[in-house]
C-alpha cells in the first residue's frame, strides 16, 4: 500500500501536482498512507498530507448503529456512516 501510494502520487508530482490529499477509508490504509505523503512531502516540493473522513464524519453517525462486535466491510459501522451522510442509499427494509 505504501509503496503503491508513494508511486502514483510521485507521479501525480512528476506531472506538476503540488498539493496532495490522500482520501483514507479504512484504518489499514492509515498508517502506510501516512508514511507516504510524509516520504513524499520530504523528497519533493509537493505538499502531501493523508485526511481520514471517518473522523471527520463520526459525530454524525455516533449512536446510530451499536457495534456488538468487530466490524467489517458492509458490516454496520459502513452502514451508520453511510446513514450519516447519504441516508437516501441504506435500504432500511432488510
Amino acid at each position: 500500500m505504501q509503496m503503491l501510494t508513494k508511486e502514483i502520487c510521485g507521479e501525480l508530482i512528476r506531472h506538476g501536482f503540488r498539493r496532495i490529499y490522500i482520501l483514507i477509508g479504512n484504518a489499514e490504509s492509515d498508517a502506510p498512507a501516512q508514511v507516504a505523503a510524509k516520504e513524499l512531502s520530504e523528497e519533493s516540493d509537493a505538499v502531501v498530507t493523508t485526511v481520514n473522513w471517518m473522523v471527520v464524519i463520526s459525530e454524525l453517525y455516533r449512536g446510530q448503529i451499536a457495534f456488538p462486535s468487530p466490524q467489517g466491510h458492509g458490516g454496520a459501522g459502513e452502514t451508520a456512516r453511510i446513514m450519516a451522510l447519504l441516508p437516501e442509499l441504506v435500504d432500511r427494509s432488510q
